[in-house]
């Protein structure tokens, strides 16, 4: 089912294109508020898996959701974000997360 869905990610009524890091961390921020839980859960449409983001101090803490190996959790210093894949994602126009209801 995931991976149907990261084939499919487009802007649209469900899905919404981050444009750039300002973008990231107000779609984050926005989550925690309406949802009182921490981070919000993203697509790279070029992975099977979606992503865990929350805001740590300086940076970001990201996990792939189907694991839950907090091994697999890596903190990313903002300043190192554009270099990484999810920098790359963002860039490239291919990071989406999904509209919240209402």
């Amino acid at each position: 089912m995931i991976k149907e869905m990261s084939i499919a990610l487009r802007s649209d009524h469900r899905f919404i294109e981050v444009r750039g890091l300002s973008d990231l961390e107000y779609l984050v921020k926005e989550s925690e508020i309406v949802t009182n839980q921490v981070g919000r859960t993203f697509h790279i449409r070029s992975q099977d898996r979606p992503v865990h983001i929350s805001l740590e101090y300086g940076g970001f803490v990201i996990r792939n959701v189907d694991r839950e190996d907090e091994n697999r959790t890596i903190y990313l210093p903002r300043r190192l974000l554009m270099d990484a894949l999810l920098g790359h994602a963002l860039k490239s126009g291919m990071l989406f997360t999904q509209r919240l209801p209402g």
